[in-house]
């Protein structure tokens, strides 16, 4: 079973990019994004956002295959 939840990645002891991984459902298929937050307290996204995104990423996929 995969681990669906937010990610921290951490490079190394210097790092201070704040990357994250999460996971968004596009096209019946988890698919992680990854990106940098400016506060590493910031709480993970919520599903709206995911769902957002999850539109988003299904529209460019759509727009490719023409």
């Amino acid at each position: 079973m995969c681990n669906y939840e937010m990610e921290v990645i951490h490079h190394n002891l210097d790092c201070k990019c704040h990357r994250r991984r999460e996971w968004i459902e596009v096209n019946g298929e988890m698919t992680p994004i990854e990106f940098s937050v400016d506060d590493p307290s910031k709480l993970p996204m919520s599903e709206e956002d995911k769902a957002r995104i999850a539109m988003v990423l299904e529209q460019h996929l759509k727009n490719k295959k023409k």
